[in-house]
């Protein structure tokens, strides 16, 4: 994942998109500063979890920024999410997540909330 990463900031690099080439070089920052606060190099699980922080951090962000009724910094930061998205796994939709559960629900045959443990 570092190495896709590093790819597409060298190509942000070469075609002058000022906003992917901060959003990525910020990336790599916080990759690296994980990278020493453990001491070795991060798995790509470890690197999702980084870019989840960072995703969870615009999504904050936008919404603040909505409050505040700032829609040039609310469009920056929605740009900034979507680069970031874009090296994140697909996320399940709400129905999918509900089809999971359901067949869950029937593989086990629970009947009550009493059997969540056996769902989960």
């Amino acid at each position: 994942m570092l190495n896709k990463i590093n790819e597409d900031l060298k190509t942000a690099i070469k075609q002058g998109a000022n906003i992917n080439k901060s959003v990525l070089r910020y990336l790599k920052s916080e990759i690296h500063n994980r990278e020493i606060s453990i001491g070795s190099s991060l798995t790509d699980e470890q690197i999702i979890d980084v870019l989840n922080k960072q995703a969870k951090q615009r999504r904050e962000s936008i919404e603040a920024y909505k409050n505040g009724n700032r829609i040039d910094l609310v469009q920056r930061e929605e740009k900034e999410l979507s680069i970031i998205m874009n090296y994140l796994p697909d996320q399940l939709s709400e129905t999918e997540i509900e089809n999971i559960v359901k067949e869950g629900i029937l593989e086990t045959k629970a009947t009550s909330s009493k059997d969540i443990g056996k769902v989960m």
